[in-house]
């Protein structure tokens, strides 16, 4: 495994009251609180509230774990691998999107969007049909001075049960359809452990719709998408604000990016894999077009 994806040794313990304030917090669209981010002397705290805490040391090279006796290990790994990972990773200053990503031809298509818009359920399909997975969230990115290369993280993507059956065929008829179940790479759902260059990214879009569309997205239209979809963990450092913001104007003007709306049915996955195929596959070129299939 690579450092990233060591998981930190286990520890359990109650989490008592913080005597700061959070300088930030994660939500969930109901308003509750997914985790909130403090500055204890150097060091980060990540709390997961009722889950767990993790320390993420100030140069993101070691993160410190504590779950909550009723947390298992499950949880805390999913939270360490998605969560955790991307916002260290941050402080290292990587380009950490909120994304999934999928190799297509010589390259990588990215999908970006927040929790539960999609994005894990395309690399799914994707991956079903054939096109290796590279993560189903927290995509690393890696400047190489003329491209940026997708990088590859765990081979393994959480699906809520509902979508966890439409991509199997496996149902779970006592599951709530938004329990959350883990794939493992296999022969039947390819894991690509290479990086690949960035062909594309593709942030989801509208789900009212009744045609499965991309179209080409303007530099200044990406750039607050993408800082909306990235990790970063910081209290405002400048020299890591200015690499940040460096890495999202590179981004944003790479002429790579796209929106794709679709209607949220499982039945339209193939007309999505086809048009992403039509567009991005076998050298197609990835220029200002729009595409379009009619659902």
């Amino acid at each position: 495994m690579s450092r990233d994806t060591e998981f930190p040794a286990r520890a359990t313990r109650i989490q008592r009251p913080i005597p700061s304030e959070p300088f930030h917090s994660w939500r969930h669209v109901d308003g509750s609180a997914l985790s909130h981010f403090y500055k204890l002397g150097s060091s980060y705290l990540l709390r997961f509230p009722e889950l767990a805490d993790f320390e993420v040391s100030p140069a993101g090279k070691c993160v410190r774990a504590w779950a909550t006796p009723r947390t298992s290990a499950e949880v805390l790994r999913h939270l360490y691998l998605n969560q955790v990972v991307p916002l260290a990773a941050s402080r290292r200053g990587a380009l950490v999107l909120h994304a999934s990503a999928i190799n297509l031809g010589d390259g990588a298509i990215a999908f970006l969007g927040a929790s539960g818009s999609g994005k894990s359920t395309l690399a799914a399909s994707f991956a079903s049909a054939g096109y290796g997975f590279l993560t189903d969230d927290g995509l690393r990115l890696e400047w190489t001075g003329s491209e940026y290369l997708a990088v590859p993280s765990h081979s393994s993507i959480r699906l809520c049960a509902d979508s966890h059956g439409a991509i199997t065929g496996r149902k779970h008829p006592r599951a709530a359809p938004k329990d959350k179940r883990r794939l493992t790479a296999d022969v039947n759902l390819p894991h690509c452990d290479a990086a690949r260059p960035l062909a594309a990214l593709i942030m989801l879009g509208r789900r009212d719709v009744t045609e499965v569309e991309i179209q080409p997205l303007a530099a200044r239209d990406a750039l607050p998408q993408l800082a909306a979809n990235a990790f970063f963990l910081s209290t405002g450092e400048p020299a890591l604000l200015q690499a940040h913001f460096e890495h999202l104007c590179r981004a944003a003007e790479s002429g790579m990016a796209y929106t794709l709306d679709y209607p949220r049915s499982y039945s339209c996955l193939p007309e999505v894999r086809q048009l992403v195929v039509k567009q991005f596959g076998h050298g197609a070129s990835t220029g200002a077009k729009q595409y379009r299939h009619e659902h």
